[in-house]
């Protein structure tokens, strides 16, 4: 036995260590423009700012990465947009294309986010009115309004093999502190056509004197 070769093998599992982190990304409604007016007067392209926050508020600094989407037009396609740029000021942004065409999405480049900070990303894009003719030719006594509306979408991402989220929420469900939407709407009012209206008066009070003065005939024709 004592010739007899013995060895020992240990085998070690190396686990990741995961850091805890508190990221989020938000709208900020009160820095962004979403709410335009447009009328048959008033129909040239209008700009519109939409500004997202991505903040971390714990004491650990982590490579992230944003993302956006935002469509091309509204639902029934009565407005358009177009000249979409993203502009953060911390790192550069590029537009991925995409196999549907109702929507741009962009993917902007990992950067450090650190300790107890707030990166701003500002997403920019003009909101045309093609149809104008389509309205153009529409007579109304009353006027209407028409309003549509469209959702961006914002994405923060990281390595969650290396970083947990913290989370107060009981179930734990911590992507919704990764994910941020804003409403934007754009309205089209129009107003009553004064010329018809005035036209319309004008032809009821002739044949109101008309009908007076055939009354007015018929009676001395029968005294």
């Amino acid at each position: 036995d004592n010739n007899r070769n013995t060895s020992n093998t240990t085998v070690m599992k190396t686990l990741p260590v995961q850091f805890s982190v508190d990221v989020a990304v938000s709208s900020a409604p009160e820095l962004s423009v979403t709410h335009l007016n447009f009328s048959l007067g008033d129909k040239d392209p209008k700009p519109i700012s939409l500004v997202f926050k991505v903040s971390n508020l714990g004491l650990k600094g982590l490579p992230v990465t944003v993302s956006f989407r935002i469509p091309y037009h509204t639902d029934e396609e009565n407005f358009h947009l177009v000249d979409n740029t993203a502009s953060p000021n911390i790192t550069n942004c590029s537009i991925i294309s995409s196999q549907k065409h109702d929507f741009v999405d962009f993917t902007c480049q990992p950067f450090s986010l650190e300790p107890e900070s707030v990166v701003l990303f500002n997403l920019s894009a003009t909101i045309t009115f093609p149809n104008k003719q389509q309205y153009s030719e529409k007579w109304s006594f009353s006027g209407f309004k028409k309003e549509e509306d469209f959702t961006v979408f914002a994405q923060l991402d990281f390595n969650k093999t290396f970083y947990h989220q913290l989370s107060s929420d009981r179930e734990n469900d911590t992507s919704r502190f990764h994910r941020a939407t804003m409403r934007v709407k754009a309205e089209l009012v129009v107003p009553p056509d004064m010329a018809m209206i005035i036209g319309t008066g004008t032809g009821g009070g002739l044949l109101l004197i008309f009908i007076i003065i055939l009354l007015l005939k018929t009676h001395a024709a029968l005294s």
